[in-house]
């Protein structure tokens, strides 16, 4: 059964666009190409509550695609779908379908989430043991089927790689996607026509205004006003012993404590060592009430979702160790 909760249709769309005012909405429908998918690059879509909480916050929130695409005469829903190929009438079976539209519609967020097919799943829990994700894995067995927590999950992929039968699908960040959308008149007829995109994209998290103190580093002093213990992105406790969560799982997350690459203290990712994980979102964006409700402190929303053309990265430096 398709999972439609995944795509947001055009009218909740058009709320959440509107809180993204460095990723406007492209095109118009009635500019887009026939037959073609227009994808927002840039960050990610916003939640209206939390964009409207935070009005400062440029978008970053959902791990999902911004897709436009031409409505067609008659449509009772949409379908769409994800491949690392380009799609085609011929491989659409073998695509990823990534939920539906409920028409009318020219436009949806496509969500990178995985899925259980709670049929196949055998209740083995290799994904489990494969999660990066800490304290709290993202995924975990219960009443002997594997059960995704989408508020943990970072939709690294490692659980569907550790699955023996394949019962675990969806899309993951890191890898580049077509995005292809396909009009259905009734459960038994569909378009001969699939609106595609024109060049796969990819979405990886990304440390947004890195700026020292009092930016994005979680800063728990231990001297003078100004003074940064360490980030919370980093080690599990600061100077004075304070947990302030897990560290990134393979060290990817660094900080120029000497500002030799821009302002001091600024935090980077090492992109030739992350996983994709997103506990370093977890961690920045405070999801104190899923991860360790007795230890709270301020939202800093500084890593982000970043829709990207595959096969590109943002330009940020190369740890000293590793050039």
């Amino acid at each position: 059964m398709l999972k439609k909760s995944v795509l947001i249709p055009a009218a909740v769309l058009a709320v959440l666009v509107g809180c993204l005012k460095e990723s406007p909405r492209p095109l118009s429908p009635s500019m887009i190409q026939p037959g073609t998918v227009v994808v927002n690059t840039g960050f990610t879509a916003m939640s209206p509550e939390l964009g409207g909480a935070y009005p400062w916050i440029k978008g970053g929130e959902y791990k999902a695609f911004t897709v436009f695409f031409t409505p067609v005469e008659g449509a009772a829903w949409y379908q769409a779908r994800l491949s690392t190929s380009p799609i085609t009438t011929a491989n659409w079976d073998d695509a990823l379908i990534a939920g539906e539209i409920p028409a009318p519609a020219d436009s949806a967020l496509v969500f990178l989430q995985p899925r259980v097919i709670s049929e196949v799943c055998i209740g083995c829990g290799l994904c489990e043991a494969a999660c990066p994700v800490r304290p709290r894995t993202a995924v975990s067995v219960e009443n002997g089927v594997a059960v995704i927590d989408e508020t943990l999950c970072g939709s690294c992929g490692r659980c569907e790689d550790a699955c023996p039968v394949r019962a675990i699908e969806g899309g993951r960040l890191g890898e580049g996607y077509y995005v292809g959308v396909r009009a259905f008149f009734s459960d038994t007829e569909a378009s001969g026509d699939i609106q595609v995109s024109q060049e796969p994209l990819q979405m990886v998290n990304f440390i947004y205004d890195s700026i020292p103190t009092g930016g994005c580093l979680r800063c728990m002093t231990s001297g003078p006003e100004g003074t940064c213990s360490t980030c919370a992105l980093l080690m599990e406790y600061n100077d004075s012993g304070v947990y302030t969560g897990p560290s990134c799982p393979v060290g990817a997350i660094w900080q120029d404590f000497d500002g030799a690459y821009g302002p001091r203290g600024m935090v980077y990712i090492n992109y030739e060592l992350c996983i994709n994980c997103g506990q370093c979102f977890l961690e920045c964006w405070n999801y104190r009430d899923v991860i360790n409700p007795d230890e709270y402190y301020q939202h800093n929303q500084a890593v982000r979702r970043l829709v990207l053309p595959a096969g590109t990265l943002p330009d940020v430096p190369t740890p000293p160790s590793r050039r």
